[in-house]
């Protein structure tokens, strides 16, 4: 059952969070006057803070565009949700709004759309399940990381070799199970020249190439 129209018509002076989730595989309706409606309601609340879109249809660059005039949001989530080429630009103006964001097993298929386009409010980036995404692959990630002046906190489920060291401003990683060996992890790691904080519990960093050859110390004493 599609959702009346009337609801888009109704203003949530303190609304703060906004939510667009549907259940995969639903049938929903696209028609312009549904898209449209939801475009107007997100431009009228304008002090929303937090955005999260889960298998929603192709959001309209209307949609991205009033989101982009958004006063001061701080968290954008975007989950199997495809972003086309046709709503690129408004995509990333929009994202450009943000402190953090979080995409996960979404098809967005552009790149960063304007060389030189920089994105210094994001502070926080998580990134998942995002191969074979055309254009903004392990390449357009690495152009969207390298715009990111100010960038501190970074989660990425890395597809395949990258230049993440480029990111000398991260202050923490926190790596996942990966495939890399531990001299590329070394390399990547060692460029980041203000990192506060390592986690690699989750994976076999360093212990065999790294440990293996040291001696097993003693307790120390406490007398």
């Amino acid at each position: 059952m599609a959702l009346p129209l009337q609801y888009f018509d109704i203003v949530f002076p303190n609304l703060h969070s906004l939510e667009f989730v549907f259940g995969a595989g639903r049938n929903l309706p696209n028609s312009m006057e549904v898209l449209n409606s939801q475009a107007e309601f997100v431009r009228r609340h304008a002090m929303v803070k937090n955005l999260t879109l889960s298998s929603v249809p192709t959001p309209t660059a209307e949609f991205w565009d009033a989101v982009a005039i958004w006063e001061r949001p701080t968290h954008l989530e975007v989950a199997d949700t495809a972003i086309p080429s046709e709503t690129s630009k408004s995509f990333w103006m929009a994202v450009a709004k943000f402190e953090r964001i979080f995409f996960d097993f979404s098809a967005i298929s552009p790149a960063i759309p304007t060389p030189g386009m920089m994105f210094p409010k994001l502070k926080k980036i998580k990134m998942e399940d995002l191969r074979g995404t055309g254009k903004f692959g392990a390449v357009g990630q690495v152009m969207l990381l390298q715009a990111c002046p100010n960038l501190e906190k970074l989660s990425w489920r890395i597809t395949q070799q990258s230049d993440v060291g480029s990111q000398s401003t991260l202050k923490a990683i926190r790596q996942k199970p990966h495939h890399f060996s531990d001299e590329v992890l070394s390399a990547m790691i060692g460029q980041c020249s203000q990192l506060r904080g390592l986690d690699t519990s989750s994976t076999r960093y360093a212990l065999q190439s790294h440990t293996s050859f040291l001696p097993i110390m003693p307790p120390r004493s406490r007398h």
